[in-house]
């Protein structure tokens, strides 16, 4: 694997000159007259096939698949011609994948089973020739080739050299296969497998972090008995849900369609069930939006405002016929037992503890809910995991510190707001255990890490930030179309093998925007608690902002960590799960976190952690304590933004 910092590596990533693409017809023509390609000195032939080249891609670029089809089969026979075996085999390549994508799935069985024939393929080759297997139905040679694939990959990822941003930048190039796999095991009954093949999928370099730093050797994948076994020992039935489409990364920026919904149950006595949903079937264009509508349904505010009231509830409605009405037989009838679920891209978002049924009736009347990126994490946390220690000295609480500021984009400084209720639950909660609560200009970041590692529970109510870049979302994907893309500026780049790190340019644009179809740019770990400032240290230490990648390295021995601000549940949205705060904690150490899916209303947060804690006390289960505290907060505060947000992420 490939590390790119400061500039490009030709090897690597190709710049073509930039050429101005003439109408294609006469383009071609122009080529076809061999009198013309071949009858001129082999400098200007060269030339000309470069030409061809870069007008063949942009053809492809376009969508005009079998005019780009004709060039590049012309550039292979010219480089056959002069013997130029590697420009013969890129052409060759190029040719097979612009075929695979005019579906013409046969021609490009035959272009990649040469390709593998000449020099054994690379991992993107046999994917793509998987591709064409499953189009064509033959998926038992589709699963053999994928498998080969994702273990050269799983190789790879295992180097050393890799940090843990470098692994999961280097799976979200990767994670298509592992989807694609899933639907060939699918297609041929074998859910049982796909399962295994989902969960090879998640959290992957969070479970090596995890190993890594309990001095373990990194687990080996789970198979069905471990996962069955896990669930054993939970006590808990878990949902974990997989969201797969075409999964056509044939150049590396095709966009990711969601097609179908894969929901696999293991339940505690050893039962497996699985349910495909037909998301087409369902009018479901976009799971990604369908969640985003239900957060708007709900109305998002901050933490200290109230958010506007939209009574809609079609999409919560909508939600829960998707995720649970297709396996609700398979949940468990006492509403005191767990379910746990293990989400997969944009439903790490969806507020599970709001949805409701057809008669009215919230998720969370009915079940005890957690979250975990992965069912292996969920063993790892096991390990970890004590009884909470319940005791004032142990505790770290946290409300309301004096606020840091936050630059505006006039270069002027604005401090955050004020949280009185934040000072107020501190200080509830504390008085609960005979402790006191730290608030005001002593809450400051470097008071606060430093005590962090000692204390068993960490409670802080403060304001929490996303310091995304601002020019991607939290998919990492770019918000201006109109900056441009790296093919754009003549510079291709194939996933796989390559991750571009900071300080690299294409034409102009920083290469996180300009790669970001390709995500091949080094994933980032957004996430900020808010912090008393410390003017006496230097601006990083005494900004009063610990981030999440200040807090993933800590050491921590906290059984419990609440972070009762807004949004730290959310992040980077990956292949490895939320990249934040809540990954942060875990990788620290902390088995369990209580995080919030959006910005919290004040009051009604402070109410809701005071009773969660209340109810720690006389049952230990997390999960349930949240539970009733929910359900007593949604009396005096119906709205689900008011008592939805948070979410119990690990060993309940």
């Amino acid at each position: 694997m490939s590390v790119l910092t400061e500039g490009i590596q030709p090897d690597l990533i190709s710049p073509r000159p930039p050429v101005t693409l003439s109408s294609p017809q006469s383009s071609l023509v122009e080529f076809n007259k061999k009198g013309i390609l071949f009858a001129q000195s082999s400098e200007t032939r060269l030339e000309e096939a470069i030409q061809l080249e870069n007008r063949a891609t942009q053809l492809r670029d376009r969508g005009e698949y079998e005019l780009a089809a004709q060039a590049y089969h012309q550039l292979l026979e010219f480089y056959q011609e002069i013997g130029d075996e590697e420009e013969a085999q890129t052409a060759l390549r190029e040719l097979a994948k612009t075929t695979l994508l005019m579906e013409d799935y046969d021609g490009a069985i035959a272009h990649f089973e040469e390709i593998i024939a000449q020099n054994g393929g690379s991992a993107p080759d046999w994917v793509n020739l998987g591709l064409a297997f499953f189009e064509t139905g033959q998926y038992a040679q589709a699963e053999e080739i994928l498998q080969r694939a994702i273990a050269y990959w799983e190789t790879l990822r295992a180097q050393s050299d890799n940090n843990d941003l470098d692994k999961v930048t280097l799976f979200e190039q990767q994670a298509h296969a592992y989807r694609l796999q899933q639907k060939v095991l699918v297609a041929q009954n074998k859910t049982d497998a796909a399962l295994e093949m989902s969960e090879w999928s998640r959290a992957r370099s969070l479970v090596e972090q995890l190993a890594q730093n309990n001095g373990a050797v990194a687990p080996k994948f789970p198979n069905l008995n471990q996962i069955k076994q896990i669930a054993r020992e939970q006590q808990a039935t878990l949902v974990e849900y997989s969201l797969v489409g075409r999964e056509v990364r044939v150049l590396g920026i095709e966009p990711r369609d969601e097609t179908h919904l894969y929901i696999w149950v293991v339940q505690p006595n050893g039962n497996v069930h699985f349910r495909a949903v037909d998301l087409q079937s369902q009018e479901v264009e976009s799971m990604r939006k369908l969640v985003e509508d239900a957060r708007t349904t709900i109305g998002l505010a901050g933490r200290g405002r109230r958010g506007r009231r939209n009574r809609r509830e079609s999409s919560l409605k909508k939600l829960h016929q998707l995720l649970i009405a297709p396996i609700a037989e398979f949940l468990p009838k006492d509403p005191e037992a767990r379910v746990t679920f293990i989400p997969e891209g944009s439903l790490f978002l969806v507020p599970f503890a709001a949805l409701r049924d057809p008669e009215g009736q919230y998720l969370i009347q009915h079940h005890t809910l957690t979250l975990s990126p992965s069912i292996q994490l969920l063993g790892l946390t096991r390990q970890q995991a004590k009884p909470i220690p319940l005791e004032g000295e142990k505790m770290l609480i946290v409300g309301n510190p004096t606020m840091p500021s936050i630059p505006l984009e006039n270069e002027t400084l604005q401090p955050l707001e004020d949280l009185p209720g934040a000072g107020e639950e501190a200080r509830a909660i504390a008085s609960l255990f005979n402790t006191t609560a730290i608030s005001g200009n002593a809450a400051t970041e470097k008071a606060i890490r430093q005590r962090m590692s000692d204390a068993a529970i960490l409670h802080f109510a403060t304001h929490g930030l996303l310091d995304f870049d601002a020019d991607l979302n939290a998919f990492g994907e770019a918000l201006d179309p109109t900056l441009p893309t790296a093919r754009e500026s003549r510079v291709y780049a194939t996933p796989g093998s390559i991750i571009v790190g900071d300080n690299v340019f294409i034409g102009g644009v920083p290469a996180n925007i300009a790669f970001s179809r390709e995500k091949i740019a080094r994933v980032a770990m957004p996430g900020l608690l808010a912090f008393a400032p410390d003017p006496a240290l230097d601006s990083e230490d005494g900004n009063g902002f610990l981030s999440a990648k200040e807090i993933t390295p800590l050491n921590l021995n906290a059984q419990l960590a609440v972070l009762s601000a807004c949004d730290t549940g959310r992040g980077r949205i990956t292949g490895d799960g939320v990249i934040g705060l809540s990954r942060a904690f875990i990788a620290a150490g902390v088995p369990r976190v209580v995080v919030s899916l959006w910005s919290v209303p004040d009051a009604p947060t402070a109410a809701l952690m005071v009773e969660f804690y209340r109810n720690l006390q006389q049952n230990p289960d997390a999960a349930q304590a949240l539970r009733q505290a929910m359900l007593k907060t949604q009396k005096e505060y119906p709205q689900p933004i008011d008592w939805a947000a948070f979410v119990l992420v690990g060993e309940p």
